[in-house]
């Protein structure tokens, strides 16, 4: 059995809460306001769980972001309580991408997996592009 501890530690709860926190703000945001008017959580109500195009789910969700202050979301308190609660229930795995997962470090580091270009130590040509070279989620 593959058990990854999901949420198990409370500094893995903290930056979970904060990230869905920041990404509300992100949609929230004047450039972004425009196209996205509300959240859909997975599993938090009856909502379909994506936001769906069309006039009819358009004008439902255009009203229910006028009646929440201009964002909506389908159920989930925005509260610590409220998002570590979906989280628990419901959130946890749904787009998760790992990070600081391999090792960068400097010439000599026996435990780099890449180098501070992002190159794979011991494989000519390869990088690792993305968050799994970071080690603490930045805002």
């Amino acid at each position: 059995m593959i058990n990854p501890q999901y949420l198990s530690h409370p500094y893995d709860v903290r930056l979970a809460v904060e990230a869905v926190k920041s990404t509300i703000k992100i949609f929230k945001t004047n450039a972004l306001s425009a196209v996205f008017t509300g959240m859909e959580f997975v599993g938090a109500s009856e909502d379909p769980p994506f936001i769906r195009d069309g006039p009819e789910q358009e004008e439902k969700n255009h009203e229910k972001a006028k009646l929440s202050g201009g964002f909506y979301t389908n159920g989930i308190e925005l509260t610590d309580a409220g998002i570590e609660k979906w989280l628990r229930e419901k959130g946890h795995g749904l787009g998760y991408h790992g990070m600081g997962t391999c090792r960068m470090g400097a010439a000599g580091d026996p435990l780099r997996v890449v180098d501070s270009g992002g190159r794979v130590v011991g494989v000519m040509g390869l990088r690792v592009a993305d968050t799994s070279v970071i080690p603490v989620v930045m805002k």
